[in-house]
């Protein structure tokens, strides 16, 4: 989680590890942090993690409405 001024304004976690290293990320942001940045920290944090946990796949599943996260 992140906090801001006693707020969460973003969270990202993995989820759905499974036995053969694979795993999936999900991570949501208020829209008032959008297009700042934090998106792109907390996926290569959770990226490191993943190396860390000696994880071979991580994926997400993006929303057709949420065209930054497509990039």
């Amino acid at each position: 989680m992140l906090v801001q001024n006693n707020c969460i304004i973003a969270r990202a976690n993995i989820k759905e590890v499974h036995p053969n290293g694979t795993a999936e990320i999900g991570y949501r942001f208020g829209r008032n942090v959008t297009g700042k940045g934090i998106g792109s920290r907390c996926v290569t944090h959770l990226v490191n993690t993943g190396i860390n946990l000696v994880l071979n796949q991580l994926s997400a599943v993006v929303l057709n409405n949420n065209p930054a996260s497509s990039a």
